[in-house]
């Protein structure tokens, strides 16, 4: 599939237009492919940055209007400035009009994704005459068992049928080994204040607690969710207990990548989980980090844990 392609459909199932049968398929692809997954990430991260400049720029231009309000083009004429005589009275409406073009235009221009193709009788703005029906905004499928709190077998890996590669077997000593050494502490504790209201990040958290992860994610997707590391390292937690893996090793994957962040350290850590609970296909990137992390010059606070992981590790039957 070509990246144009693919490109519309990640924007067709970030904006709710893909068919239901579709949005699920799509869905699967991401599961069994972490660099569709984090396409999908970065577009949607592509979305909330363009939405929150063009609030910026409408928020500065009212700004501009109230300290220099435009000409109103209803105002009455005053008596010593009497009406052009003639039919050329029309031009004085044409920088209004050329102003107004302009505007519109930008904010139209700004508004379309790179590379999408827009079809006739459904220009921004306008409800398409066919709308799907409605899909939820999340990075997962919509979760069924995990809502109700309680933990989901673990799936037999399906056919990708967008996809002729055969999907990536997980090896099961590798997952046990994985979810085996998985601890995390209490998110909601300490977090809310007295007689205050909770908010977005503390409902997530406590959500999260409940063992409610796709209502986790779902509440960590609003605007007000709060600071990004912390998002992205509760959502993590969200995705590896849904068993989304290769999603859950790009969020803490995120979360490494700000060494000023609160959970850098404990982001090492459960990256090098996710990338075990993958099996022999992060067997590399496994390696690679839990060795750094088992190394006493580093004083990480999992060292020993490090150690004894890879201990374990090696000890299975390659």
């Amino acid at each position: 599939m070509s990246k144009r392609l693919q490109k519309e459909r990640i924007e067709a199932y970030l904006t709710g237009q893909l068919p239901p049968e579709e949005a699920q398929a799509f869905e699967r692809d991401m599961a069994g492919d972490e660099a569709l997954a984090t396409e999908v990430e970065m577009q949607r991260l592509e979305h909330d940055a363009m939405e929150l400049m063009l609030e910026k720029r409408l928020k500065s231009r009212m700004a501009d209007w109230k300290n220099n309000p435009p000409p109103n083009p209803f105002e009455a004429p005053t008596p010593s400035s009497p009406p052009p005589a003639g039919n050329g009275s029309w031009k004085k409406w044409l920088p209004l009009l050329g102003l107004a073009i302009l505007v519109f235009s930008g904010i139209w221009y700004f508004m379309q994704p790179d590379d999408v193709i827009v079809q006739p009788n459904n220009w921004p703005g306008e409800t398409p005459t066919a709308p799907a029906a409605p899909q939820q905004k999340s990075d997962v499928p919509i979760a069924t068992e995990e809502e109700k709190g309680t933990d989901a077998k673990p799936q037999a890996p399906t056919t990708n049928p967008k996809n002729d590669k055969p999907p990536v077997q997980q090896n099961s000593q590798y997952l046990a080994l994985a979810t085996d050494n998985y601890d995390v502490a209490d998110f909601s504790s300490g977090l809310k204040g007295a007689g205050s209201e909770p908010s977005v990040f503390e409902l997530a958290a406590e959500a999260f607690d409940a063992k409610q992860y796709g209502k986790t994610i779902e509440l960590l997707a609003k605007k007000e969710a709060g600071n990004e590391s912390q998002v992205r390292y509760l959502r993590g937690h969200a995705l590896f207990n849904l068993k989304r893996y290769g999603q859950a090793a790009t969020e803490f994957n995120g979360v490494v990548g700000n060494e000023f962040a609160p959970d850098f350290l404990s982001a090492q850590w459960y990256l090098a989980l996710s990338y075990l609970a993958q099996g022999p296909a992060k067997r590399k990137q496994f390696l690679k980090l839990t060795e750094e992390l088992a190394d006493v010059k580093n004083q990480h606070p999992r060292q020993a844990d490090a150690a004894k992981l890879l201990a374990s590790f090696n000890g299975l039957k390659q």
